[in-house]
């Protein structure tokens, strides 16, 4: 489960970005049919281990997993439109906190609602809105990623980012990050921190200490108790007293995450206590997506301040998705640069593949040289 940045406070003071560092799949770099295979056998993996842990519970754990593997390939064919929104409130009682808030907000008490149009079709992300007064677009296809900026309606489109698709990690990793907060409510549901829950749970840091079926609000859910250490940017993070409801009769979507997050950056560490709470469509594809997303961020003690002078912050993001159209396949052009009107871009290959190319043709060279020189000496002898 994910939503936008329930910490704003602590990004600009620590210059972290939100978001994970994504396996390469994410990006949706990689053929859909190596993602598929490479799935199945990350979930025969976590079955073996799991059921080793868990015994007497090996069916429901191999049908929990095999379930969320399954929501993960029906999503590759997600084509969904929706009009997203988010409001961020912060409550304290603490001057100092509020006081940082407000100079982290530009002297607001609290940050505007955000308003966009994110458009998926399947592996294609195109997200569209106002902020600062500046029209933007960002957007992803099968070769690169960009966004571009526009003070109104006549002027023509500004070019900000750029990057190719698979070219390095690096690269990758913000493309997720910027396709991750225009996907955030409608795949909400599907994720852990920013990561989809097929892969979360196939990580070797993520530890199942029980599953269960439990009734939930008069429904049937299961119940996942897990143990969780990740590396985010560069912030070490572990899930403690960590748990969250599936339902299994809607592609297995998480209704529910609750966790005591611990943070450390080598410098401070940080408590809060993660409450998310999703609502989900189906849409007529069949394909469940989210249309709320609740988050609730409780940090006990934000200045890490002694015993009995804590300084409490609770960040709640309300954030709900309007669906436009619902499985009908999106126009595509506008996922290229050349629909604003602007240059198709032409991405030289790195150097390391020129230099590899170079190294092979240079080992050709000198075999051949080789050879025709032993084969002069030996017609002289």
């Amino acid at each position: 489960m994910n939503g936008p940045d329930l910490l704003p406070h602590r990004r600009a003071e620590t210059g972290i970005r939100t978001g994970l560092q994504p396996h390469p799949a994410q990006t949706g770099c990689r053929d859909s049919r190596f993602q598929s295979t490479v799935r199945i056998l990350l979930i025969g993996a976590v079955v073996l281990t799991a059921s080793t842990r868990l015994h007497g519970q090996d069916d429901l754990m191999e049908e929990f997993l095999q379930g969320i593997a399954n929501a993960a390939d029906a999503l590759e064919s997600l084509q969904v439109t929706a009009v997203c929104r988010n409001q961020v409130t912060y409550e304290t009682d603490d001057p100092e906190i509020r006081a940082q808030i407000r100079r982290n907000l530009r002297n607001r008490d609290q940050p505007p609602e955000d308003v966009f149009t994110c458009v998926i079709d399947g592996p294609f992300t195109r997200q569209e809105g106002t902020k600062d007064n500046l029209r933007y677009v960002m957007a992803r296809n099968e070769r690169y990623a960009f966004a571009l900026t526009s003070r109104d309606q006549e002027q023509e489109w500004s070019l900000n980012w750029l990057s190719e698709c698979g070219r390095s990690e690096a690269d990758d990793a913000e493309i997720h990050t910027r396709e991750q907060q225009a996907r955030a409510i409608l795949l909400g549901p599907y994720w852990i921190m920013g990561t989809p829950l097929s892969e979360v749970v196939a990580s070797p840091q993520f530890i199942i200490k029980n599953i269960e079926r439990v009734a939930s609000d008069g429904q049937e859910r299961v119940k996942v108790t897990f143990e969780y250490d990740f590396l985010r940017q560069k912030l070490d993070v572990q899930f403690r007293d960590a748990w969250f409801l599936c339902d299994p009769t809607r592609n297995w979507v998480v209704t529910k995450l609750h966790a005591v997050v611990k943070e450390d950056n080598g410098q401070e560490q940080s408590t809060y206590i993660l409450t998310i709470h999703c609502m989900s469509h189906v849409l007529s594809s069949g394909i469940p997506v989210g249309i709320q997303v609740t988050g609730i961020v409780d940090t006990p003690n934000v200045f890490d301040s002694p015993p009995g002078s804590e300084q409490r912050l609770i960040t709640r993001s309300q954030a709900t998705a309007e669906i436009v159209d619902d499985g009908e396949a999106s126009d595509r052009s506008a996922f290229y640069l050349s629909y604003y009107g602007l240059d198709e871009p032409t991405f030289q290959a790195p150097w390391y593949t020129s230099g590899w190319v170079l190294l092979v043709i240079g080992g050709i060279v000198t075999g051949t040289g080789l050879i025709l020189l032993r084969r002069f000496q030996k017609q002289h002898r």
